[in-house]
């Protein structure tokens, strides 16, 4: 169809004087100019945004182990070595505000650290809902301990980016009582799940120790003190690059905007079409719209710039931009006759096509 219609352009804009060809020129070079700012302004910003996220999860998953400095920090606290095995977790829901896991924890630790039983566990960015112990066996001093447990961790989802995003789930090890004088140090983490998270692919799995430190004021002076703690990081990278879902989440957007640019071949000679192209164009406000409720109800709306906004605004403009081309269309019937206003919709019909085909497939291809 595009090959087509290029070469019904080409042929028709041979035959047009030296005057109209300057006017159609000078209308081509700006709609090129319009379309390239809008793109590069909302590549800079998809851009800002993709660097936020891999900032943030680069600054949770490639961080260094921690220095001998950092560990002398805590060598008056016992340390439990410790393998996590994730076994099942619940769907990513951009919905939901907690994700129900459950994993199989191994222990060993000293018993003379603990001579009371099994250290107190808890769940540094979640609840820990159930804990059950599969087998506890002392040799040579060491307890050799396997524990099940169930648990609502509070992922933080990277809703700029959907949908498009990468999903950091962690699982997050901490003393059951914040100030008890004992870590856990990671030494493995494993997924068992095998299990394909909807349309999330799982990319990368390990774990990080880290040292953490807070400074609290002493109640009988004025000095203040540095309290040091370990904290464990076991997480599962997900990556929501699928074309299905992109499409699927663009469709009734991509519908919008051909409504109105696919407006732009009607024929604009008589009266009828005249009024049937201006009530077209308004048709694919109201499908723009209900994509966007349709879309904040799937998801949470959060108070951040996101990549459905930019599409929105991408589609809004170029609604608008075939709104204002009708508009000259219609003078140009009066002003330079029918010939030269068909070809002028021909043209800006191509140039905006060709734009909106960029712009989805460069944003797919970059995020």
């Amino acid at each position: 169809m595009i090959n087509n219609l290029l070469g019904s352009v080409r042929n028709q804009y041979q035959t047009l004087n030296g005057k109209q060809k300057r006017f159609l020129g000078k209308y081509f070079i700006l709609i090129n100019f319009i379309m390239l700012l809008i793109i590069a302004f909302l590549g800079e910003r998809l851009y800002t945004m993709r660097k936020v996220e891999m900032e943030w999860i680069g600054e949770r998953v490639d961080r260094p182990a921690p220095t001998k400095e950092e560990i002398t920090h805590l060598s008056n606290m016992p340390a439990i070595d410790t393998s996590i095995y994730m076994m099942r977790m619940s769907d990513i829901n951009m919905k939901e505000k907690t994700m129900q896991v459950r994993v199989v924890v191994n222990l060993d630790y000293a018993e003379s650290n603990f001579p009371d039983g099994t250290p107190g566990i808890g769940i540094f960015n979640g609840t820990l809902k159930e804990q059950q112990q599969v087998s506890r066996r002392i040799k040579n001093g060491r307890v050799h301990e396997i524990l099940r447990l169930t648990a609502e961790v509070e992922p933080y989802y990277m809703l700029p980016m959907y949908p498009l995003d990468l999903e950091l789930i962690s699982v997050r090890l901490s003393p059951k009582v914040e100030d008890d004088p004992y870590y856990f140090r990671l030494v493995d983490f494993q997924d068992m799940t095998y299990v394909a998270q909807n349309d999330y692919q799982l990319v990368k799995t390990g774990f990080v120790n880290e040292v953490e430190s807070d400074v609290t004021a002493s109640l009988t002076d004025s000095q203040h003190q540095v309290k040091y703690y370990g904290l464990t990081r076991a997480y599962m990278l997900f990556e929501h690059k699928n074309v299905y879902s992109y499409l699927k989440t663009v469709q009734y957007m991509l519908l919008a905007i051909s409504i109105a640019l696919f407006a732009l071949l009607i024929n604009a000679k008589t009266n009828s079409p005249k009024n049937g192209r201006v009530a077209v164009i308004g048709s694919s406000v109201f499908a723009l719209s209900a994509t966007v409720f349709q879309l904040n109800a799937s998801i949470k709306v959060i108070n951040a710039l996101t990549i459905i906004d930019l599409f929105t605004f991408y589609s809004g403009l170029v609604i608008l931009i075939c709104f204002l081309v009708t508009i000259r269309t219609l003078r140009l019937l009066d002003e330079e006759g029918y010939a030269t206003a068909k070809l002028f919709d021909q043209i800006m019909f191509i140039t905006i096509f060709i734009y909106t085909c960029i712009f989805f497939i460069g944003v797919y291809l970059y995020a």
